[in-house]
């Protein structure tokens, strides 16, 4: 039996025990690239913005109209590129979970193909997120606000950019796709659930700090205020 993508957003082991039957994975990639590239266009205005926003106090209004058309056009080329990046976090992810899982010498470790397409439903999680956090408002690039519902809700933000990030990043659709993640590792790992937990933590730490550091470099590069 195959398994549909959307089955994996409310019933995740059901979903990974037709994925561990089945592993197809064009159907979920294809989904995963559309929602990356839907969430890319809506949140690039924002992005624009902050971009703008952060220049430092010598550029004038010519180098931001420059800065506004280059970033314009670089829209369709990271459109275009959505499936090249998308199957190189599926690749990234998918390679560093089956390390992890080799170092629990316990766990019945899957075919890594079957991982992958696991880890491709998780990403059209992301993609999803993405599109519901713009949908409420909850955009966060370049703003005080404190993102979807989570602990940035409950503490006063830091001003350091790194550490924002990090308290913005524990949320309510973060612990949606770790949760769905731990339960699909789970029942490839054939019941290792605290294992199961701690290896899709320990990836979400890891996305999440290579993510910041991708960020970084691109400030670096445009020389922006942070």
């Amino acid at each position: 039996m195959i398994s549909s993508p959307s089955l994996y957003f409310w019933r995740p082991a059901e979903a990974t025990r037709r994925i561990r039957e089945r592993p197809l994975l064009w159907p979920a990639f294809s989904l995963s690239s559309i929602a990356g590239i839907l969430a890319l266009v809506l949140r690039w205005p924002a992005v624009l913005d902050a971009v703008i926003r952060h220049l430092p106090s010598t550029a004038g209004v010519e180098d931001q109209e420059w800065i506004r058309s280059v970033l314009f056009q670089d829209l369709f080329l990271r459109c275009t590129l959505v499936p090249l990046t998308t199957g190189i976090k599926v690749a990234g992810l998918s390679s560093l979970l089956f390390l992890l899982a080799r170092f629990s010498p316990s766990l019945q470790l899957p075919r890594f193909r079957v991982l992958a397409v696991l880890v491709t439903h998780v990403m059209l999680l992301q993609a999803t997120g993405e599109i519901l956090t713009h949908l409420a408002g909850w955009d966060t690039f370049g703003t005080s606000s404190p993102g979807p519902p989570g602990v940035a809700w409950l503490v006063s933000l830091p001003h350091n950019y790194i550490s924002v990030s990090l308290i913005r990043s524990l949320n309510v659709l973060t612990l949606w796709y770790c949760t769905a993640l731990a339960v699909g590792l789970r029942v490839l790992f054939r019941g290792a659930t605290l294992r199961s937990c701690l290896i899709a933590v320990v990836a979400w730490i890891v996305a999440v700090l290579a993510n910041l550091w991708l960020i970084r470099l691109m400030h670096d590069a445009l020389h922006l205020r942070v």
